[in-house]
């Protein structure tokens, strides 16, 4: 699972354009930048069983606390409004980093769902059998 829904979603709200300003995985010494790092999601039972993935994303936004502040809420406001996406955790300061910049992030979970159908056959996941008495 990638993140180039993420950055496509970024670029077409024209919050960020990747390279210059969005960044991933990569925090360039520069002010006024937002930068995603993919996490590991967390992966529950129905995800083993149907085809669906899950990626944790953090996203950083970090430079003056006006633009930090600014951006991580505008940020927010699209990606939690994602029908795949849950709120991990909701916007945040961090720190003043060692250049005097300010870090604000927020984190969430986004699930993918792939070809459609069940990687477990019925009954695979749990030991269904039926007894005739309630039948």
């Amino acid at each position: 699972m990638s993140v180039n829904w993420l950055i496509d979603l970024l670029e077409d709200a024209d919050v960020a354009t990747f390279g210059t300003d969005l960044f991933v995985s990569l925090e360039p010494d520069m002010n006024n930048i937002i930068v995603i790092y993919p996490t590991a999601g967390a992966v529950d039972i129905a995800s083993n069983a149907y085809q669906y993935d899950t990626q944790g994303l953090q996203i950083n936004v970090i430079g003056t606390y006006a633009y930090a502040s600014a951006k991580i809420k505008e940020i927010h406001r699209l990606v939690a409004g994602n029908e795949y996406v849950i709120i991990q955790t909701n916007p945040s300061f961090v720190e003043v980093n060692p250049k005097g910049r300010r870090v604000f992030t927020a984190s969430y979970i986004r699930s993918e769902i792939g070809g459609g159908g069940s990687r477990l056959q019925v009954g695979q996941l749990f030991d269904l059998t039926f007894d005739e008495t309630f039948a």
